[in-house]
Parts: C-alpha cells; structure tokens; sequence
C-alpha cells in the first residue's frame, strides 16, 4: 500500500506529521462537514485533501487546506477565497491562512525526523516510534491543555525492540 500523505502541524516553528488522534468524539477537521466532498487523483492521498495546523493563541486552528472538490468547484470557506493550482500536482486548490478555530478534544501525536533505517527493517506501516521527535498534544474544545514530549520514549521503545 501506498504511504499516505500526512496532515501537517506546526509547532514551535517547526514542521511535524500528524501520526495519530485520539478522541471519544468527532470534532476533528472534516471537510465534508464544510459543503466539501474531496476525491482522490493520486494513491498517495485516498482522501482527496491535506491540512495544515497550528497553535494559535493557545487555540487549535486549520491553517492550510489542500483541496480536490468535486466538479472543481471552489467556494468561499470561512471568508478565504481559494487558490487555484494551474499546474495539477497533488491538488486543484489551496486555501491559505484560514486560522479556523475548531472545537477538538482528544489527543493529537505528531511526529517529525523520520528514521529511514527503521522503515527498511520493519517492513510495515511506518510507526510513531519511528521518528527522533514525537509530541503529544491534548486539547479540550479547541484549546491547548497540555503538550508532552514522547520522543524518550519513542527511543526506548526503538532500541529495546532491537
């Protein structure tokens, strides 16, 4: 199977792979709650769509959305006009600098200096304990509780594993 595309986070400046989120409810991103209904035009993004998220004063906010829409149609979301990709990579259109602010709780693990030497002996999907630095953010309705760095971990659960 084909490696998927990841959902971005930016945090402290630095740019991380969403790896995991957990919640008991639905309060992630969807664009399909939006008007969207994304398809795919590559293996590689079976969900037609890619984000971008950050903190942004203390709350969880969409940045970037990266977007096919059925019957390439762009509306207007959350007041951002979209940008219109000529050249067709992954995605027909771009809206840049949402900073929508979303009402999540659960956890969010990201993960950030993937170890390829890994990967290659594993044989399998790639894991969270894969990578050099791996944090763990938890939100309630939207707002940064708490962030916790797992990347000690990771590394000993790597090495012991061995």
């Amino acid at each position: 199977m084909t490696y998927q595309l990841r959902d971005t986070f930016i945090l402290n400046g630095q740019e991380y792979g969403i790896e995991q989120i957990i919640s008991n409810n639905y309060s992630w991103f969807n664009p399909y709650h939006y008007g969207f209904s994304p398809y795919y035009t590559c293996t590689a993004c079976w969900r037609g769509y890619q984000c971008c998220y950050a903190i942004n004063e203390g709350r969880l906010n969409l940045i970037t959305l990266n977007i096919n829409n059925n019957g390439d149609k762009y509306p207007t979301f959350k007041k951002i006009e979209a940008d219109i990709i000529k050249s067709h990579n992954w995605f027909s259109a771009s809206y840049n600098n949402i900073f929508f602010d979303f009402k999540f709780t659960g956890k969010v693990i990201v993960a950030k200096d993937f170890i390829y030497e890994k990967y290659r002996d594993y044989c399998d999907y790639p894991s969270i304990w894969m990578h050099e630095k791996v944090v763990e953010l938890y939100f309630r309705r939207g707002k940064l509780i708490s962030v916790s760095d797992k990347s000690q971990e990771m590394n000993y659960k790597r090495y012991c594993d061995e």
